[in-house]
């Protein structure tokens, strides 16, 4: 499920803490068999993929890893990449596609402050 981008504009426009981070795509897919993706351009946000159950691969960059229960696959924006489920024992995934805006210094930032504050108590 994706939202719309109206929805997704209003959001980080009005809502000071999610400007840093908004989920814009979540969904689940259950003991996907025959689950393919590739996508030549990457996409246009970051992909986080759970593995819940079984197992699956990703080509990311020329290289292909293994994906099994219990990763977590982390897919930069516009970035080239095929994924799929395992044959004989296909995975089960939550993915979820958030937008990213300054999230990184900003944290980064908060996180000095705090440390910063802590160390001066």
């Amino acid at each position: 499920m994706l939202l719309p981008e109206l929805v997704i504009k209003g959001a980080l426009r009005d809502k000071l803490l999610l400007r840093g981070l908004l989920a814009v795509g979540a969904g689940y897919r259950p003991r996907a068999a025959g689950h393919l993706r590739r996508r030549p351009k990457g996409v246009g946000e970051a992909l986080l993929v759970y593995c819940v159950k079984g197992g699956g691969w990703c080509e990311l960059a020329g290289q292909l890893h293994t994906v099994r229960a219990g990763d977590l696959l982390v897919l930069p924006p516009d970035v080239p990449h095929t994924c799929g489920a395992h044959v004989s024992n296909p995975w089960t995934i939550h993915w979820a596609n958030p937008r990213f805006l300054h999230a990184i210094p900003r944290f980064v930032h908060f996180h000095s402050a705090k440390a910063d504050y802590l160390g001066s108590t």
